[in-house]
């Protein structure tokens, strides 16, 4: 039943280790790819804006009756933009949400933006090409697609991706800029990232060393527990400095602690003023226990030390130790501990 509770044990330790690991771990990953989504969406516009920038020699005519205006990138977030055309005159709304992620702003530079666009559309592969090249420069492992949406005057979309691109696309970050008058062309970068390479370094030799730690001292449990408990054995055996401080061959006297003394001959305990009278057989027992290795004296050795004719019994011996055990608690901090098949005196 003993052994059970220790295999549980054992388990336990091991469920709570690995559940720590694997919450460190993921923490760790989710915060490592908060930091790569906001690096793939700065690096994303940076590159449709120099992309847009390459196409700044386009020529393109555009119209105005309204004389000269102050051109702002920034300007009033309109509801809904009027376009004339070969279909007419018609009115298309622009959803915030496409206003506030739109790579410019400001009316008129979309109304031109719009037409270099359709003459010069953007290209899905050398967006994600060069998207995937900034984030490599940054040190970002990382797996990329792009979407080029096209929405026209009667509101057909059309779409081209970048090669590879599988559908559904696995992504973990989702980022879209639009560009036109009517923000007509949708950018989307689609990322996504493998776990290893967002929990590397010494993260992954913590855990490794963490779960070596766990295997050595579990195969070798027993050793270690035994060396600890040697370790504090030696050290009680230490402290209690029990020394003879004078021998006359069959008398001694022994310091059993600071100011406590055993004298064999008057088979007395003395600490200070206090005296506590041993019986011969108890000071018999103490000056074996004083003698012998490690202070340890086993059942059958006190059977033949008090009892030669053989008439001991566990209880007598239960009875001589305990009657020790008193008169050592009268005058000092020493006792006896009883042990399986031995005894031995400690503090």
């Amino acid at each position: 039943m003993r052994m059970r509770y220790v295999h549980i044990g054992w388990a336990l330790v091991l469920v709570c280790l690995l559940a720590a690991t694997g919450s460190w771990v993921y923490n760790v990953y989710k915060a490592n790819a908060a930091k790569c989504d906001a690096l793939a969406r700065s690096t994303f516009r940076k590159v449709l804006e120099q992309e847009v920038q390459k196409r700044d020699t386009v020529s393109f005519f555009y119209a105005s009756s309204s004389g000269y205006e102050n051109l702002s990138l920034e300007g009033n977030i309109p509801d809904s933009v009027t376009v004339t055309s070969e279909y007419g005159k018609r009115k298309y709304a622009i959803p915030l949400e496409k206003y506030h992620n739109s790579l410019v702003k400001e009316g008129r530079k979309r109304s031109i933006l719009s037409g270099i666009l359709e003459d010069c559309p953007l290209s899905a592969d050398t967006v994600n090409g060069y998207w995937n090249k900034l984030l490599s420069d940054a040190d970002v492992q990382a797996t990329t697609h792009v979407r080029i949406s096209v929405t026209d005057l009667l509101e057909q979309t059309s779409a081209t991706y970048s090669k590879d691109a599988a559908m559904p696309l696995p992504t973990d970050s989702l980022l879209s800029y639009y560009m036109g008058f009517i923000c007509e062309v949708e950018a989307t970068g689609f990322i996504s990232y493998h776990w290893i390479n967002l929990v590397y370094g010494w993260y992954l030799y913590v855990c490794f060393l963490s779960f070596c730690a766990f295997v050595t001292i579990y195969c070798f449990r027993n050793k270690i527990v035994n060396r600890i408990k040697n370790s504090f054995r030696e050290k009680e055996m230490a402290s209690s400095r029990i020394t003879m401080i004078e021998d006359t061959n069959l008398y001694p006297v022994y310091q059993l602690d600071v100011d406590v003394f055993f004298d064999t001959k008057r088979e007395i305990l003395k600490c200070n003023d206090k005296v506590a009278t041993l019986t011969p057989q108890s000071a018999c027992l103490l000056r074996a226990f004083l003698e012998s290795p490690d202070r340890r004296l086993s059942i059958s050795e006190i059977y033949t030390l008090l009892w030669p004719d053989g008439s001991g019994t566990k209880d007598r011996v239960h009875s001589a130790i305990y009657r020790l055990r008193q008169a050592l608690k009268e005058v000092s901090c020493l006792t006896i501990d009883n042990g399986s098949i031995c005894f031995q005196l400690k503090k």
